[in-house]
């Protein structure tokens, strides 16, 4: 019996042992992992973030302008095709709920671009008889802008840059669009 207590202990010492180096790894494993996933979804994010400030900067322009141009109309195009390339990429890389509101924050701005005349799409919509009002466009505008911080928001989350719990997007003037 006398020689059995210190190899029981001797086990019970190696096993704590495996248990925390193993414990240790997977936590090295997870914050690994957690890494590579940032560094391709936060990229993607940006780029999306960023085709959408475009469309919007193209959308004021237009409303500024009170009319379209052939100058605004390749702008639009432009545009548009950035963010449908950035919104496939949200499609394949993003979780299926930052996926479905980035499509309709997407869909948001594909609407108000066609009704202001530009036709994106093969079945675009048929443009208002009577053209938006620079107060019109800025109202949809903010519509969309607060699709757009929702999104941005359940990005953070999904980054581990914002709580979970976190929702508060704040009020429009502390951010910079449409002021």
């Amino acid at each position: 019996m006398q020689g059995l207590l210190p190899l029981l202990g001797a086990m019970l010492g190696a096993l704590f042992a495996f248990a925390g180096v193993w414990l240790t790894q997977r936590r090295t494993d997870h914050r690994s992992m957690q890494e590579r996933r940032e560094q391709r979804l936060l990229p993607a994010y940006l780029r999306y973030h960023t085709s959408l400030r475009e469309w919007v900067r193209v959308i004021e322009s237009h409303a500024r302008a009170s009319a379209m141009t052939a100058d605004l109309d390749e702008q639009m195009r432009a545009a548009f095709e950035q963010a449908k390339l950035a919104g496939y990429e949200m499609d394949l890389m993003a979780p299926p709920e930052i996926a479905r509101a980035a499509e309709k924050v997407l869909d948001r701005l594909l609407e108000l671009s066609e009704l202001l005349g530009y036709p994106l799409r093969l079945s675009a919509l048929e443009p208002r008889a009577e053209p938006y009002s620079r107060e019109e466009v800025r109202r949809s505008l903010i519509t969309i802008s607060d699709a757009r911080l929702a999104l941005m928001v359940l990005m953070q989350q999904d980054l581990g840059l914002r709580s979970k719990n976190d929702s508060d997007i704040g009020t429009r003037d502390d951010h910079r669009m449409l002021r």
